[in-house]
């Protein structure tokens, strides 16, 4: 998944007004760490579009299922990749 989310941060997961901070960024620079749990929904909400031509195999109820199961999971675990600190920050999973 650190994969993907690192593949895809730069051309899909980033709006417009994310891009320049990422493009001046060294190659060193630990993309986890810096873009972290916001991004990486961003990342889980596209993966049924990612993964069209496998999902392209299933019947419209399974597709439907599927998603339905996605979201579930999301909502499920939000607390895990989403905190409030003390000062009402949201803070990520990403971050140490």
């Amino acid at each position: 998944m650190a994969v993907l989310f690192e593949g895809t941060l730069g051309t899909l997961l980033l709006y417009p007004l994310e891009r320049p901070q990422f493009e001046s960024m060294s190659l060193s620079t630990d993309l986890r760490a810096t873009y972290g749990a916001e991004h990486l929904l961003r990342l889980l909400a596209l993966l049924p579009v990612l993964m069209e031509p496998a999902m392209a195999k299933l019947t419209g109820s399974h597709h439907r299922a599927s998603r339905a199961e996605h979201t579930r999971f999301m909502n499920m675990h939000r607390s895990l990749l989403l905190f409030l600190d003390e000062d009402g920050v949201y803070n990520d999973l990403f971050s140490g």
